[in-house]
């Protein structure tokens, strides 16, 4: 496969990241059988009032329950930023060989600009507002216990999970002031810039709502 020139932008910032040593576990919540997964994103606000998640049919069946809120774009309730913070679930990264995975937001669309990568997705930020939230280093996880199913179902040895927890500033600076936000990740093998063996994760478009306060029903 060949791939467009990887902008000079992207290549700065990642490499910058892959200088800083961390560290992390998580565990495979995907298909048993799926030995080249999709990486997916998905975001928990916590308290739940400040965001209200992007829904895709295909992705998030039954995960969003109230009609109301099943939106392409997602909603991020500036009125509830006060110790906000935004859970981001990154799920489907190869268990294969250790990685690393970066979550990054962008405040334009990357239109134009995407970039396929060799095991599934491609890159689609914008790389003149594109900023690194977090990067982290996984290795593999080893599961000490058998792979048999039960009858709940069965853990995935082909994938993983990680969660990167994000607490929010108000966002009043200068450049969030368009009132969007593309958030996305990226898994690539540790230490490297091999797109051949690199993941991503669809692009998870959030408008910034500054006015409206989300009110979140209990349930009945």
């Amino acid at each position: 496969m060949k791939f467009k020139t990887i902008p000079a932008t992207l290549l700065g910032v990642l490499a910058l990241c892959l200088s800083i040593p961390a560290y992390s576990v998580g565990f495979g919540t995907e298909g048993a059988n799926d030995a080249v997964s999709e990486l997916t994103l998905h975001q928990v606000g916590v308290p739940a009032e400040v965001l209200t998640p992007p829904y895709r049919a295909e992705r998030d069946a039954g995960l969003i329950t109230n009609p109301s809120e099943r939106n392409l774009d997602g909603v991020i309730y500036a009125q509830h930023l006060n110790n906000a913070r935004i859970d981001f679930l990154v799920s489907g990264i190869r268990n294969d060989i250790p990685v690393d995975v970066f979550l990054a937001y962008s405040t334009r669309p990357g239109e134009g600009e995407e970039i396929p990568l060799g095991i599934s997705g491609q890159f689609s930020l914008d790389t003149p507002t594109m900023q690194v939230i977090a990067g982290l280093y996984a290795e593999p996880v080893q599961h000490f216990l058998q792979h048999e199913a039960t009858p709940l179902g069965s853990v995935s040895v082909t994938t993983r999970s990680v969660t990167l927890s994000v607490w929010l500033s108000d966002l009043s600076a200068p450049q969030f002031q368009g009132d969007e936000l593309f958030f996305q990740a990226l898994a690539v093998p540790a230490g490297t810039l091999n797109l051949n063996e690199a993941q991503a994760s669809e692009v998870d478009h959030f408008l910034i709502n500054r006015d409206a306060v989300r009110v979140v029903r209990p349930l009945e």
